[in-house]
């Protein structure tokens, strides 16, 4: 499934049970946002967040007991993703391993 939605300001947003894609139409640029990986994927899922406007620091996190690779100087269960405007970003979940790759 998907969501559609217009955030605001430091919005954040968790992805629903079933939401593959998450699409934004947010009115201008936005400094930052926080998105929430979903709580109980399948072992290959791909979890992808577009933008049709800026968003300059994307903030995504794992969810509960879950990890997020590469984490560019965060904690392990969190990234920092810049999003230009019609662009977006995926992570990729391991079940073996709880984590998310960017895709």
């Amino acid at each position: 499934g998907y969501y559609k939605g217009t955030p605001g300001a430091g919005f954040a947003y968790t992805f629903g049970t079933n939401v593959t894609r998450v699409a934004f139409n947010p009115s201008g640029t936005l400094a930052s946002g926080y998105v929430t990986l979903p709580a109980a994927p399948n072992d290959g899922m791909r979890a992808c967040v577009f933008t049709t406007g800026t968003i300059t620091a994307l903030y995504v996190a794992a969810n509960t007991n879950q990890s997020i690779t590469n984490a560019g100087g965060f904690s392990s269960g969190v990234t920092s993703v810049a999003l230009s405007a019609n662009t977006q970003a995926c992570f990729l979940y391991g079940s073996s391993n709880a984590t998310w790759d960017r895709d």
